[in-house]
């Protein structure tokens, strides 16, 4: 199983990021089937740029493993480089395990503000694919944290207190 986290995407009169999403996984076609796209909400703090409502989105593929996440990576990474519109910060997250501690990170990022280079580190630490891909590379942030959020969705009895606001079932 891999979890993809996307965040910062658009910017005003585009499509948003959980467009984006769904685009991404009809791009990315039969090769990597994409289950499921679930809608985050991250912290809503004046301080924190977002164009909206500062949602972000993520992709679950259960039938692909950890063989695949650096080939997918870069399949994501390039059509997200094509959609990509000046003005938004976008970041992608792609892993095959989400550790404890980067579960406790994506709870954090829902109370108070993080910065990239915590994201960052964290993800070296534990080996997951995180990249900025244009602009201030803001939304590694919040890509990081959709993969937490995504395998809470897809574990169940999970005891994440992450809760996604909005799912769709492909």
């Amino acid at each position: 199983m891999i979890y993809v986290g996307i965040d910062d995407t658009d910017v005003i009169d585009r499509p948003g990021t959980n467009q984006n999403a769904r685009a991404l996984a009809r791009d990315l076609g039969e090769r990597y089937p994409c289950a499921l796209i679930v809608r985050h909400q991250l912290l809503e703090d004046p301080r924190v740029p977002c164009t909206s409502k500062n949602s972000s989105a993520s992709l679950l593929f259960p039938s692909l493993d950890a063989s695949a996440v650096a080939e997918l990576a870069e399949r994501i990474a390039g059509l997200m480089r094509r959609q990509f519109v000046e003005g938004s910060d976008p970041g992608l997250c792609v892993t095959a395990t989400v550790p404890e501690e980067v579960a406790s990170f994506g709870k954090r990022c829902q109370r108070e503000l993080v910065c990239q280079d915590d994201a960052r580190q964290l993800a070296r630490r534990h080996g997951i694919y995180l990249e900025g891909l244009g602009g201030t590379e803001d939304g590694v942030i919040g890509a990081s944290v959709n993969t937490t959020s995504i395998s809470c969705s897809a574990s169940a009895g999970s005891s994440s207190s992450l809760v996604p606001s909005r799912q769709t079932i492909l």
